[in-house]
């Protein structure tokens, strides 16, 4: 018997962004759902890469259409059972996935003033670029399912300061 100590740190994390995700729930009055069990892992030439079309399935089978839901995101399962970090910008990915899977209109990220540039649209690739710190709003690889589905994302200002906001779409 072998302990991958990742796989417990995964699991332990996992399941703090699940009790967070819990509180907000039980504050909105949200249905909870638990993103590891969206999102179907698996390993490839030594990578986990992300079952698109399982996930794609599992994100229409749990999602309601008819009410608010909180998702604890950032993690996946594997096939195995094992709790799977997706890695930087996990969360990201997995709000652009829902979004793109549920042909939202629009995909809305909050993030400090801070981290949000002072011009009101971007083109996806220029928000590529704008975005690549360490401390971004948003992770560039996470906004490919909203690029591929032309999706428009806007980040907004957690303060809900009126005006900061910045548009990313095709068209910018």
């Amino acid at each position: 018997f072998r302990v991958d100590y990742n796989s417990i740190m995964d699991y332990v994390m996992a399941r703090c962004v699940r009790l967070c995700a819990l509180l907000v729930s039980k504050k909105t009055g949200a249905v909870l759902l638990d993103g590891a069990r969206l999102v179907c892992c698996r390993e490839e030439n030594g990578q986990t890469v992300i079952d698109w079309n399982t996930t794609d399935d599992n994100i229409r089978k749990s999602i309601p259409q008819d009410r608010l839901s909180v998702v604890s995101a950032g993690y996946g399962m594997s096939a195995q059972g094992y709790t799977v970090n997706i890695a930087r910008g996990g969360a990201d990915l997995m709000a652009t996935a829902i979004a793109s899977v549920l042909d939202s209109p629009e995909i809305v990220f909050y993030a400090a003033d801070d981290r949000i540039p002072s011009v009101s649209e971007l083109s996806y690739d220029e928000a590529a670029h704008f975005f690549s710190g360490d401390d971004a709003a948003i992770f560039p690889p996470a906004m490919w399912p909203a690029v591929k589905k032309d999706i428009p994302i806007v980040v907004s200002s957690v303060s809900l300061t009126e005006g900061v906001s910045t548009v990313i779409s095709r068209n910018a």
